[in-house]
């Protein structure tokens, strides 16, 4: 394995190698980006409709993202992200019925430090969020506003290239524990809608890249409530999700189809 990556580098400094290998050549894998993700909702005989659709640029970024529910039944909002040279997104604005917020974010040698969230028309409703980096992935994020609102603290874990579990902690000023809620996830092997539309970063308002598709997740509360949904998934000739079925038991009792649609990466 060394001998070939040393090679491959090589390859790459004299500007090509020629290959005189009688051996196929492997079929490129397809990249495609999510286009548009409607979600059918089905809570307690009520039924309700969201389209989400999405926008990038020459580069594949995601540079916009616009939400929209039938009948008002929801907030209507938009989002657009504006990123840095080096691809880091730096802000990230939402328009929501009106009302504008805001989030910046912040890098050291290209890795997430913190994110700042703000409202222009309530200076009053801000918080900051303290990220650390390990491996490439963020592991956490602490989350505070005034003092006497005490902090929220998120973990992070990953496995082979998927968020698994999120560990949501929240302390009052005093550092005592109020409550906790829970999130864990299981995968599949095909790919996932956002592997190449999501970031390579888990940070607020934008969708992170796993590498599988979800096949259940669930959650656990300090109050004890409880959920579990499992995705039955429909795919693609290239293995991306077409039509999820996702059916959630516990607290509430959910029955949602999801559809994605997608464009070819540039």
């Amino acid at each position: 394995m060394k001998k070939t990556l040393l090679f491959a580098f090589i390859c790459i400094i004299l500007f090509g190698c020629k290959n005189d290998s009688n051996e196929p050549t492997p079929a490129q894998e397809v990249k495609q980006l999510v286009e548009s993700v409607t979600t059918i909702e089905n809570t307690g005989g009520r039924t309700t409709r969201v389209v989400l659709t999405y926008e990038y640029d020459n580069s594949n970024k995601m540079t916009a993202m616009h939400e929209r529910y039938d009948d008002h039944a929801g907030p209507n909002s938009d989002h657009v992200y504006i990123y840095d040279g080096q691809g880091n997104l730096i802000k990230s604005t939402i328009t929501r019925e009106g009302t504008i917020s805001i989030f910046d974010y912040t890098y050291k040698d290209n890795a997430p430090v913190s994110v700042a969230y703000s409202m222009p028309a309530n200076a009053s409703n801000f918080h900051n969020i303290a990220i650390t980096t390990a491996n490439l992935v963020v592991t956490n994020h602490v989350i505070t506003t005034i003092p006497s609102e005490g902090k929220g603290t998120v973990a992070y874990a990953y496995t082979n290239g998927n968020n698994t579990t999120d560990n949501n902690e929240h302390f009052t000023s005093a550092g005592v524990k109020e409550y906790y809620f829970n999130f864990t996830r299981e995968y599949g092997t095909r790919k996932n809608p956002y592997l190449y539309s999501g970031y390579k970063w888990m940070l607020p308002d934008l969708q992170f890249a796993n590498k599988n598709e979800l096949i259940k997740s669930s959650y656990v509360t300090s109050e004890g409530n409880t959920s579990t949904t499992n995705y039955a998934n429909t795919y693609d000739a290239n293995g991306y999700p077409t039509v999820v079925q996702a059916a959630t038991t516990g607290s509430s009792t959910l029955n949602d189809t999801i559809t994605y649609t997608y464009i070819k990466a540039k």
